[in-house]
């Protein structure tokens, strides 16, 4: 029984640091992704806890911004913006000040945007 649990918790804990190394610009999009695709079935503890997370996510490409390339950038704002179209079609007025704080690239927010709302292009 020991075993199975130094097992588990080692698992665990593997998990924990791959997912704190990943790249911001992949579990930005992960984490739109997976919103995108359970939304719909969202209780409000749902969203308290995906703002939260996405508040956190937020805050962190800001206090590195200068770290990124271009294209990570642009890749960070789209997920933004499309995280911010989710809240607009779901009718949750939350994404105030770290959004805006957080563009630097207008176009690619406003592509996120689009591409949620399904008018992209």
């Amino acid at each position: 029984m020991k075993r199975i649990a130094l097992i588990v918790a080692t698992a665990l804990v593997a998990a924990f640091v791959w997912g704190c190394s990943a790249p911001l610009d992949n579990r930005i999009e992960s984490f739109v992704e997976k919103t995108e695709a359970k939304c719909e079935s969202y209780s409000q503890e749902d969203w308290d806890k995906s703002l939260k997370q996405y508040e956190a996510l937020v805050n962190e490409y800001q206090a590195n911004i200068d770290s990124y390339t271009q294209e990570q950038k642009e890749k960070i704002n789209k997920a933004i913006g499309r995280y911010s179209g989710i809240l607009v079609k779901q009718g949750i007025n939350a994404a105030g000040k770290a959004v805006k704080d957080a563009i630097d690239g207008a176009s690619s927010f406003i592509n996120g945007v689009k591409e949620s709302l399904g008018t992209e292009n």
